[in-house]
């Protein structure tokens, strides 16, 4: 993640972790343009593909396959409790409820 994102970029990662926030699932590509207010598929995909370039998200082919890599959630300050990793790990190995 040493690649800078632009202002459109950071907007595009931005509103795709609020929509998932919200709704629990990824934008569909039709969702992620009207909330950009951009018209054409083609941007929306571009813009995804830079993100995907620069690590930010991991996409497929699937109905909203769009996931935020763990670069993306430690950029929009939503990275994984370190302590959670290690208490998931105590308690598997002392099968003990945590």
């Amino acid at each position: 993640m040493t690649e800078e994102l632009t202002q459109k970029q950071i907007e595009t990662l931005r509103a795709i972790s609020s929509f998932m926030d919200d709704n629990g699932v990824p934008p569909t590509l039709k969702e992620l343009g009207r909330i950009l207010g951009v018209r054409s598929d083609q941007t929306v995909i571009d813009r995804l593909a830079h993100l995907e370039a620069k690590g930010y998200l991991v996409l497929s082919n699937q109905a909203r396959g769009i996931s935020l890599s763990e670069g993306a959630l430690v950029f929009l300050g939503k990275a994984p409790s370190s302590r959670i990793s290690v208490n998931s790990a105590l308690g598997a190995k002392n099968k003990e409820p945590l």
